[in-house]
C-alpha cells in the first residue's frame, strides 16, 4: 500500500485490531498507580485526536500548558487525562504504553518506563508469552512505517512521545527538524482543519532533535568521544520532553562504550 493512499479509518482499523488482542487489566476502579502523561506513537496520537474530536473534548484537554511532574515517576509528568475521580477520560482511545501497564510480561520485554502492577496480587493479573507481547509491538511499528517510512529506524528514535511533544510538533512553530517536519505533516494530512492554540512550544522537542542530529553526525564522523560527551551531558536536558530519553541516553551510552572497548588479545 502507497503511503499516501492511506486514510484515517485503515489507520484506526488496524490498530483497533492490535488493541482488540491485549487483555483487559483488573484495574481497580480510580486507581492511578501507574499513570503518567503517555508515550504515543504517531498512528496512536492521530487515533488519540480523532477520538477527541469525535468527543468533543480536544478544546478540554489540549490546552498549551504543562501538567505538573510526578511524584513517583522521575522526569514523567502528570497524565492530563485523569478525570476529578481518577478514572481515565480517553479509556476507549487510550495508547499501548497504557494498555501494557502492568502486565507481568512487561520485565521480559524490556521495554523502559514499564512496569508491573504494585497494586494487585501477580497471580490475578493476564500471563502472556512474551512472543505475543513481542508482537504487539512488532505490529505497532509496522503500522507507523505504512504512513512514515522508516518510522522509528533514526537516530532519533521516536517510537514514542507525550502528548504534549506531539501537540508542538504539530501546531508549534515550524519545526527545523527535518524529521520533525515530516512528522507535522503527516498529522495535518489528517486533520488540515483542526486548530490548536500553540503559538509558543510549552516542550523543547525542537531542541532535543537538533541535539541528537549534532549527535548523529558526531556518530558519522566516528568521534566516540564527543559522541559520549553529549549522552553523558543529555541526562537531565530537556526535561519538559520526558524521562524515557534519560534512560535511551544510557542504553546508547551503553553501545557506545562497549563498541569503543579495545578488542581482547588471545593468550
Amino acid at each position: 500500500m502507497q503511503l499516501q493512499t492511506l486514510d484515517l479509518n485503515s489507520l484506526k482499523k488496524g490498530l483497533e485490531v492490535i488493541y482488540a488482542d491485549l487483555p483487559e487489566l483488573p484495574c481497580l476502579p480510580g486507581c492511578t498507580a501507574c499513570c503518567v502523561s503517555p508515550t504515543l506513537t504517531l498512528v496512536e496520537f492521530i487515533f488519540l485526536l480523532d477520538f477527541l474530536k469525535r468527543q468533543e473534548k480536544i478544546e478540554k484537554f489540549c490546552d498549551p500548558s504543562l501538567p505538573p511532574f510526578s511524584s513517583r515517576f522521575k522526569g514523567h509528568r502528570q497524565c492530563r487525562f485523569h478525570a476529578l475521580e481518577g478514572l481515565c477520560s480517553i479509556h476507549p482511545g487510550r495508547p499501548l504504553a497504557c494498555r501494557l501497564h502492568g502486565l507481568p510480561v512487561i520485565e521480559s520485554l524490556g521495554v523502559v518506563d514499564l512496569e508491573n502492577c504494585t497494586i494487585m496480587d501477580q497471580k490475578f493479573l493476564p500471563q502472556i508469552a512474551l512472543t505475543r507481547a513481542k508482537g504487539w509491538l512488532e505490529d505497532l511499528v509496522k503500522l507507523n512505517e505504512r504512513l512514515s517510512e522508516g518510522y522509528g529506524q533514526s537516530f532519533l528514535r521516536i517510537v514514542g512521545l507525550h502528548p504534549e511533544c506531539w501537540f508542538d510538533i504539530a501546531w508549534g512553530p515550524e519545526p527545523a527538524s527535518e524529521e520533525l517536519s515530516g512528522l507535522r505533516e503527516k498529522i495535518l494530512m489528517f486533520f488540515p482543519d483542526l486548530k490548536i492554540n500553540r503559538l509558543r512550544p510549552v516542550t523543547e522537542i525542537a531542541e532535543k532533535a537538533s541535539y541528537l542530529e549534532l549527535l548523529e553526525i558526531s556518530l558519522e564522523m566516528g568521534d566516540l568521544e564527543m559522541v559520549k560527551k553529549m549522552l553523558t551531558d543529555l541526562e537531565g536536558r530537556f526535561n519538559t520532553v520526558g524521562g524515557y530519553w534519560e534512560s535511551e541516553a544510557r542504553e546508547l551510552l551503553k553501545a557506545v562504550e562497549q563498541f569503543n572497548k579495545p578488542p581482547s588479545v588471545a593468550s
